[in-house]
């Protein structure tokens, strides 16, 4: 089991306490079907792709929630409880930690990173995986934030 279907289990609980195992069922059954398409993710080099079996699984949660007749809003409000529950620091040091990155975004190392990862994530290794833009480098943040460069 994934380390994060433990977030999905626990809002579908609090939303649907009778129906939640059914529900988590029906969305394993959806996920079973959509993971074949992202198989390659797993082992892809592109950090991006990698994070596709996790909005894999939200797209199997949002087929089970308007299968079962929910409206927008609803699959909205539960969709942004899990993420809101998925990104929360568990602790003050974890806290601490993901602050620190941007904090250290403007310094000769943070460049070095970027850099680096700009190049992994720009090299497609599998055709359908995913490719960002580019990352902004240091000389055109400013720009990259004004919106300018679009």
């Amino acid at each position: 089991m994934q380390p994060y279907r433990k977030y999905f289990t626990r809002i579908l609980v609090v939303h649907y306490p009778r129906e939640a195992s059914k529900m988590i069922a029906e969305t394993d059954s959806h996920y079973n079907i959509i993971s074949k398409d992202i198989s390659f993710a797993s082992r892809s080099p592109n950090p991006i792709d990698r994070r596709l079996d996790f909005s894999a699984y939200f797209l199997a949660l949002i087929k089970t929630l308007s299968g079962r007749g929910e409206d927008f809003n609803q699959v909205r409000k539960i969709c942004l409880e899990i993420v809101t529950d998925y990104v929360r620091p568990k602790n003050r040091l974890q806290g601490y930690l993901k602050r620190l990155p941007a904090k250290l975004t403007n310094t000769w190392i943070a460049n070095k990173i970027i850099a680096r990862l700009n190049k992994r994530m720009s090299t497609n290794p599998h055709p359908d995986g995913f490719v960002p833009g580019s990352l902004p480098t240091s000389n055109r943040l400013s720009d990259w934030a004004m919106g300018s460069i679009f």
